[in-house]
């Protein structure tokens, strides 16, 4: 609409008659009209935009607080004040992945993080991570990284010896 009353402006100024000042005024203030309720939308959504980036802030903050309690999506909901749904459509808006997704890719960066810096067997990393059966953080790895803990180790093991090596000219 806002291009069709530019174009006729531009006509009956080029082109027009008879009241081209009052044509021209009532065109002009039509246009100014659209884009003001623009405007008006355009706020209205920036203001919604950072309500919802902020409650994917408030999300992110409670999945680092409560990460090792392996709490579902619906008590994180809860938590903020706001329906599992609502909750799916903030981190889809923010993440592109359900409120689920982003929690499990945040605990699976946690095993692979601790996989690489801690010492140990993969048993008790599984039960530092909150998983109550090792046998379920092995599923539950292999599913997310497609390989299991120890390949993951012994690959990065692999990967920065072998980087170490070569920074050494060996």
């Amino acid at each position: 609409r806002l291009v069709a009353l530019c174009e006729q402006i531009a006509l009956e100024f080029h082109e027009g008659g008879a009241a081209t000042g009052a044509v021209l005024q009532w065109l002009t203030s039509a246009a100014l009209t659209i884009v003001l309720r623009l405007n008006e939308d355009l706020a209205q959504r920036s203001a919604t935009a950072a309500r919802e980036i902020a409650a994917f802030h408030r999300f992110r903050a409670l999945v680092e607080t409560h990460l090792l309690d392996h709490w579902p999506a619906p008590r994180y909901a809860e938590a903020l004040g706001m329906s599992e749904s609502r909750l799916n459509r903030v981190s889809r808006a923010a993440a592109g992945k359900s409120a689920l997704e982003v929690v499990q890719d945040r605990l699976t960066l946690e095993a692979r993080r601790r996989l690489i810096h801690v010492a140990g067997p993969v048993s008790s990393l599984a039960y530092e991570l909150g998983f109550e059966d090792p046998a379920y953080f092995w599923r539950f790895f292999k599913r997310r990284t497609g390989m299991t803990p120890r390949e993951f180790r012994r690959q990065h093991d692999e990967e920065s010896g072998g980087a170490d090596a070569r920074r050494l000219g060996i």
